[in-house]
């Protein structure tokens, strides 16, 4: 697993764009395998566990089985995922942290905490 810090222009609705600092992780393939299991072992082991509540597990146990099973294949597509991002908006000129989701790809969009307006990092 590595970790690099890369800076991306960050555009908005204003015409001079900003920069935008992610922190990437990198997983080789045994590490990908590594954290897929993980995910999958948690949701399946979440299942077990509703096993045991009345009525619920109706829905429970079947849910958390098919959410194991998509986190599985998830994380195991995931080269690269965002750990952390931060940024000023071009439109407002706020400094804050951005809502990047999982696995890092380019371009990303993403919101503004304070405006509500739509971000492209690219």
């Amino acid at each position: 697993m590595t970790e690099q810090i890369k800076t991306y222009q960050l555009t908005g609705y204003n015409a001079s764009p900003a920069t935008a600092t992610v922190t990437v992780r990198s997983f080789e393939k045994k590490e990908r395998i590594r954290r897929a299991l993980k995910g999958l072992g948690t949701f399946w082991a979440a299942a077990l566990g509703s096993v045991f509540i009345p009525v619920a597990h109706f829905l429970l146990v079947p849910s958390f089985a098919l959410y194991g099973a998509y986190a599985f294949f998830d994380r195991l597509g995931a080269r690269q995922i965002a750990v952390a991002a931060e940024g000023t908006c071009p439109d407002c000129g706020r400094a804050q942290k951005l809502e990047t989701g999982g696995r890092w790809q380019v371009p990303t969009e993403v919101a503004c905490r304070h405006c509500q307006r739509m971000l492209r990092i690219s």
